[in-house]
């Protein structure tokens, strides 16, 4: 979900920036992402444990779709969800 959110956000900037310049952030931006993410996984996880660094990401993970779930219905309220 916040893959697309981000996209998005790059397509609104290639209308003004160009579409060049976009794509080589959008090239850039996995791979850091991937590296960045193993480093700082591995480093939290050396001083907390494993068990402590899941715990964190579960619950960061849940708000963030909750808040992305909340967003759509603010924009869209007519989505008709799954729960219903």
């Amino acid at each position: 979900m916040l893959q697309l959110s981000n996209l998005t956000a790059f397509g609104r900037i290639s209308a003004v920036e160009g579409r060049g310049r976009i794509a080589g952030v959008i090239a850039l931006v996995g791979p850091v992402g991937s590296v960045s993410g193993a480093i700082a996984g591995g480093v939290v996880a050396s001083f907390f444990g494993l068990r402590a660094m899941y715990f964190v990401m579960t619950t960061l993970f849940i708000l963030l779709g909750a808040v992305t779930v909340m967003r759509a219905l603010k924009v869209q309220p007519d989505i008709p969800l799954a729960l219903d």
